[in-house]
């Protein structure tokens, strides 16, 4: 006596998986990923430079590096100090060196007291000027001053 399997009778879970897997084989065949190349005309075959980002900062003149400085702390509701003001008349005196070496210079602000909206204002400084040395020796900074430092991808 042979058993026969009904027709409505469930499948295995492993016959579904089969038919499903055959399925989707198919689907694949059918549908297969190619790559596809762009004619010669359209690929890249030269680049230009990236821009300097210092070549037009010395068309402006000192006077308006000054009045940015002053403005910059007004702005923030301080008093420029009197170092820094004073260290940009001299260089505007000796304009020709920093024309002929842009790193001619040094910026020395010794003894004073920075906070944070000095250093928002020496922000206008820094990213028209790039300096040998930025000397802060003995200045009283806060914690938050530590910015500063951060501002130094301006001068290198």
């Amino acid at each position: 006596m042979s058993i026969a399997a009904s027709v409505s009778a469930p499948s295995t879970p492993t016959e579904q998986v089969k038919q499903i897997h055959n399925a989707s084989a198919k689907k694949k065949a059918k549908h297969s990923n190619r790559v596809h190349f762009p004619v010669d005309e359209m690929l890249v075959t030269c680049f230009l430079e990236p821009p300097d980002p210092w070549s037009k900062v010395y068309g402006n003149t000192l006077n308006t590096l000054i009045s940015a400085y002053v403005a910059a702390c007004d702005k923030q509701g301080i008093k420029p100090l009197l170092c820094v003001l004073d260290q940009l008349q001299e260089f505007q005196s000796s304009s020709h060196k920093l024309e002929a070496n842009p790193r001619a210079f040094d910026l020395c602000i010794l003894g004073e007291k920075l906070t944070l909206k000095h250093c928002e204002a020496l922000e206008e400084v820094l990213r028209r000027l790039q300096f040998q040395l930025i000397d802060l020796e003995g200045c009283y900074l806060e914690d938050e001053v530590n910015n500063i430092f951060y501002l130094k991808h301006y001068v290198y």
